[in-house]
């Protein structure tokens, strides 16, 4: 099968670590023996990058030879207070770029965007203007915290919606958001390497070690781990390791010195995929407490590491976290987050890793994504024949 992929963000040499996991699936897909084509939407950060590595006005588009082309958008950025403009010229400049891939590599079969702003809308105007079967996959938590506020997007969201085959999302609280838009909205699973991320042997349990990896952003509300940690070890021979940089750097490194957390806690940075595989292989558990995740990559990439998760219900993680694999708390409940952290350290032992990992295998590998995602190609191509 011919796949193109729109991907509202995607790795460059710049910017590894962006829309990481968009090239993770399309690279599942390629190795699964599917033909593979990249179109990457314009986003200003990746403009600017293009400015300054060229010097001058980059050009419309350009091209990367990888194992599969990937075509990256440098025109059509624009400020997103301004959703119908960004939406006509995400049009004008992605339809060109549609073009010359198909000129260089043919029609494409499916095309599989990622995120309604904006490759999704651009999916529907291709499907609209060329026929070709159109999946969406949103991912975005904006759906959930607030920020989808603005009418213009809205409408948007609805005529977007409304021109695509087949809509899914990440998460059952996400999929719920979209649903409220008048059209059905299927489930589908991230994907994890689990080739990349592997077991390994437990570290010994003197010290217990706890990790979390993610933004310091408010939203992964790391201030609540840091209470929940000190309510439940402070002064204890447990440590804690955050992986991940932000604007609340400085505030956490603060309320660390302030509960006396200093010996106990590192604040380790931005860490690379291999870094990340390693903190988790050299940790007991891994911990999220985000107000919301629409997902939660890490607890897979964790589960995929063997080790067992403790996780709120901020959205994602009660989708796939059971018993087997951790615990979950309410949110925003230091007291409860405290008791699961205890608890875990106190019964660390009942989880087996090798269990856990085969259940990842089952459910986020990337045979078992890459089934899902040709399942719902195929129900996108029968529904688009019907039309004819």
């Amino acid at each position: 099968m011919h796949v193109l992929v729109l991907a509202s963000s995607y790795p460059s040499s710049i910017r590894p670590h962006t829309g990481i996991f968009f090239q993770e699936q399309a690279e599942a897909l390629h190795r699964a023996g599917h033909q593979l084509g990249v179109i990457v939407l314009p986003r200003i950060r990746e403009t600017l990058d293009a400015w300054r590595t060229e010097r001058a006005q980059p050009p419309a588009f350009t091209r990367e030879d990888r194992a599969f082309p990937v075509y990256r958008m440098h025109r059509g950025w624009f400020p997103r207070a301004f959703p119908y403009v960004c939406a006509w010229l995400t049009r004008r400049c992605g339809l060109p770029a549609y073009g010359a891939y198909c000129e260089a590599y043919g029609r494409p079969d499916v095309i599989h965007a990622h995120n309604i702003f904006y490759a999704g809308y651009l999916a529907s105007v291709i499907r609209q203007l060329h026929g070709v079967p159109a999946v969406l996959t949103e991912h975005s938590s904006n759906h959930l915290n607030g920020r989808m506020f603005l009418p213009a997007q809205r409408s948007l969201i609805r005529r977007t919606l409304g021109g695509l085959d087949v809509a899914l999302a990440v998460g059952g609280r996400l999929r719920q958001a979209l649903s409220l838009y008048g059209h059905p909205i299927g489930p589908i699973s991230n994907l994890v390497n689990t080739a990349f991320f592997h077991d390994a042997p437990m570290p010994p349990m003197n010290p217990f070690i706890f990790a979390a990896v993610g933004s310091l952003v408010a939203v992964k509300n790391f201030p609540l781990l840091l209470r929940a940690f000190h309510q439940a070890f402070a002064g204890q021979n447990v440590l804690l390791r955050i992986g991940g940089d932000g604007p609340q750097r400085r505030a956490l490194e603060r309320l660390i010195a302030e509960l006396g957390l200093s010996r106990q806690v590192s604040l380790l940075g931005r860490l690379s995929r291999t870094q990340v595989r390693e903190l988790f292989q050299q940790s007991h558990c891994v911990v999220s407490s985000s107000h919301i995740e629409t997902f939660g990559v890490t607890l897979i990439e964790a589960l995929a590491c063997g080790r067992p998760v403790i996780a709120t219900r901020s959205g994602g993680p009660q989708d796939f976290v059971e018993a087997e694999d951790g615990l979950l708390v309410l949110l925003n409940d230091a007291q409860a987050l405290a008791a699961a952290l205890r608890y875990m350290v106190n019964h660390h032992a009942d989880y087996d890793p090798t269990l856990i990992r085969q259940r990842c295998e089952q459910r986020f590998s990337e045979q078992a994504v890459v089934g899902q995602l040709l399942a719902y190609y195929e129900k996108a191509i029968a529904r688009s024949r019907s039309e004819l």
